[in-house]
């Protein structure tokens, strides 16, 4: 069974939504080589918090960026929460080692 898959387009920004997932794609308006991506897991249409990793590759002077981000419809109050589920923990390194792979877990809970 082939899936709908919605592509939208910003003046060069791009949203592509699936059943389990959202990626955008972001341009720099000044130096288009510069792109960034955000995977959000568990697309806002099911909950109101989800988790995502972002991703992103600058030109000048060539780094590269892989964070884990929260994304609320609402304002989220409690930032010591917040911070503990943003912080890459002991376990995550560790499969970072073994695996060469960032993972994001999807178990992202709001405490408003």
């Amino acid at each position: 069974m082939k899936r709908k898959i919605e592509v939208f387009d910003y003046a060069n920004e791009i949203m592509m939504y699936y059943d389990m997932l959202t990626h955008f794609v972001l341009s720099n308006e000044t130096n288009p080589v510069e792109k960034m991506h955000i995977t959000i897991i568990n697309p806002l249409g099911q909950r109101t918090v989800a988790s995502g990793m972002m991703m992103a590759f600058s030109e000048k002077p060539f780094a590269n960026l892989a964070a884990k981000i929260i994304v609320s419809e609402h304002i989220i109050n409690d930032n010591d929460h917040i911070l503990k589920q943003l912080i890459v923990s002991k376990e995550e390194i560790e499969q970072l080692k073994k695996t060469n792979l960032f993972l994001v877990e999807s178990d992202i809970s709001s405490e408003d």
